[in-house]
């Protein structure tokens, strides 16, 4: 135990105690540590390290002052160059973050990368708890794609957390010997980069459905090149696209009047609309007639162009029943599902 500041030395006898001959060498072993620190450091670190001086002076009877240079070691990596502390720090944070995409794939390598940071860890006297470093094995090994390699490491994950089974007790190093040597042996048998079916199918399914969105898309946008009276604006449901194309105030459609009303605009789509039911100068009682109406009837308000939601506009539409069956013959869960949809149905 370190005893209360401030320390004094004493006088030894080194001739004649052989207690005091072994502090004489331990404290001729200290001296010589304080001088080559004093000589190494620049005047301006000196400096530094002698604003903490009360940490390692000793005085003698007489008032003269010496350094106990072990304590002065400590003090510059604790409190003048701390970053042996951080740099521990930040190999903990290496290896519970590693992953193996970082690696391409490539167990051995990752593996590499972990024990090095581990070494650098343990190397500097820093302990490093032995089930916490298993854990962040095992979730690093089980970050990659391979379906038999992931599920080899789930039974062993299984056996660690449950205390029972064949691998309940594997060592870190067990498991990482283990886990290069199958990866190796799948890898020369070519089953490493293999495609596992599930995923086939998924790659499959989702190609075909964007093929299926990218046609559907294409009939839209040919029937609204060709000025079809039932084509729509983009992205709306209740909106012909003639009604936004200004061809004179006034024009005859279907036996019934429409007046162009400049009033009614969405950037980007349309500066105004033609209408049957008002025209510029009665618009703004037709907009209080329409807002009374929907407060009557407490339901939302109505726009006059209310647009498709977004998702709507780029999620392909597939039937409750089709899709419980793609996820029965898949074994994919319902939210899988629901993003290869929404990938099919994104704009290319």
């Amino acid at each position: 135990m370190v005893p209360d500041q401030p320390w004094a030395s004493r006088v030894l006898d080194p001739g004649n105690d052989d207690a005091d001959k072994a502090a004489f060498y331990n404290r001729v072993n200290a001296n010589v540590v304080g001088e080559i620190i004093k000589n190494t450091l620049t005047p301006p670190a000196w400096d530094d390290l002698m604003l903490h001086s009360a940490k390692f002076t000793f005085v003698s009877p007489t008032g003269s002052k010496s350094y106990d240079g072990p304590c002065m070691m400590k003090v510059i990596y604790s409190e003048i160059e701390p970053t042996a502390s951080v740099n521990i720090a930040l190999h903990r944070q290496a290896i519970e973050t590693t992953r193996m995409h970082d690696f391409k794939g490539n167990v051995v390598e990752m593996l590499k990368s972990i024990e090095k940071h581990h070494q650098a860890i343990v190397g500097n006297g820093q302990q490093y708890d032995k089930e916490t470093y298993r854990r962040h094995l095992l979730t690093s090994l089980l970050s990659g794609q391979n379906s038999t390699f992931n599920n080899k490491i789930q039974a062993i994950k299984s056996d660690v957390e449950s205390g029972n089974g064949y691998n309940s007790s594997i060592s870190p190093g067990e498991l990482i010997t283990s886990s290069k040597q199958q990866y190796v042996n799948m890898e020369r048998r070519g089953e490493w980069n293999k495609v596992d079916p599930k995923d086939a199918q998924i790659m499959a399914l989702t190609t075909a459905l964007k093929d299926a969105a990218s046609a559907k898309g294409k009939v839209t946008a040919g029937a609204n090149a060709k000025g079809s009276d039932t084509a729509m604006v983009p992205g709306y449901s209740n909106l012909l696209l003639w009604h936004t194309v200004f061809k004179g105030m006034t024009i005859e459609k279907d036996g019934a009047t429409f007046t162009w009303c400049p009033h009614h605009k969405k950037a980007g789509l349309y500066d105004g609309l033609y209408y049957s039911t008002h025209t510029p100068a009665t618009h703004a009682d037709w907009k209080q007639g329409r807002n009374d109406w929907n407060a009557k009837r407490k339901g939302p308000k109505a726009d006059e162009a209310a647009p498709v939601p977004s998702t709507a506009a780029k999620t392909l539409q597939v039937s409750d029943s089709i899709k419980t069956a793609l996820m029965t013959n898949l074994c994919i869960t319902e939210e899988d599902l629901t993003k290869i949809l929404d990938s099919a149905g994104q704009e290319n």
